[in-house]
C-alpha cells in the first residue's frame, strides 16, 4: 500500500474538559504537516477548522467556543 493511500487516526484529549477527540487523516497529509513543515491548512485542506484546531491543541469545539466565543462565519 502506498503512503498516499494510508490513513491514520489521531486521538487526543481536550485539555479543558478532558473529553477525547478523534480525527482520521491521510498519512501523507500528516507527514507533510509534521515532518515537512507545511502549514496545517495547506497540508489538510479537506479538514474543518475545528478538526485542525483539535490536531494542533487538542481543544474541542465546545471548549474553544467557551474560551474565545463562537466564530461569526
Amino acid at each position: 500500500m502506498k503512503i498516499e493511500e494510508r490513513e491514520v487516526t489521531i486521538l487526543n484529549w481536550c485539555p479543558s474538559c478532558g473529553g477525547t477527540n478523534e480525527v482520521t487523516i491521510s498519512l501523507a497529509s500528516y507527514l507533510k504537516w509534521q515532518r515537512g513543515g507545511e502549514l496545517i491548512q495547506f497540508a489538510m485542506p479537506d479538514l474543518s477548522a475545528d478538526e485542525r484546531e483539535m490536531l494542533m491543541t487538542g481543544t474541542c469545539p465546545p471548549c474553544w467556543d467557551k474560551m474565545f466565543g463562537e466564530d461569526d462565519e
